[in-house]
């Protein structure tokens, strides 16, 4: 998992330029932090742990599947509380 600044929010940021080799079957998922921070009842956020967890169990299958997957987790996660933020998700997948 790469942490950084959100692109975009800080003018002038000294982002950093990273490389990384993709194999083939390697998933990237590019997201908002709607999913990590969705709340449930007891106000606890699903967090990026439960994200990670989420995603490794559904990497196998195609995008649609794990963004389908993701956000069912999200959903059972908060339980019926409503969504505080947007949720966002790009998957690729390396062929």
């Amino acid at each position: 998992m790469i942490k950084a600044m959100p692109l975009g929010s800080i003018s002038g940021y000294p982002y950093r330029e990273r490389e990384l080799m993709l194999d083939c079957g390697d998933v990237v998922v590019l997201m908002s932090d709607g999913l990590p921070e969705r709340f449930n009842a007891e106000g606890e956020m699903f967090d990026y742990s439960r994200t990670r967890d989420a995603l490794a169990g559904v990497a196998t299958r195609s995008s649609r599947e794990i963004i389908e997957r993701l956000i069912s987790a999200g959903e059972s996660w908060a339980n019926g509380r409503p969504q505080d933020d947007d949720v966002t998700f790009v998957v690729l997948k390396v062929k």
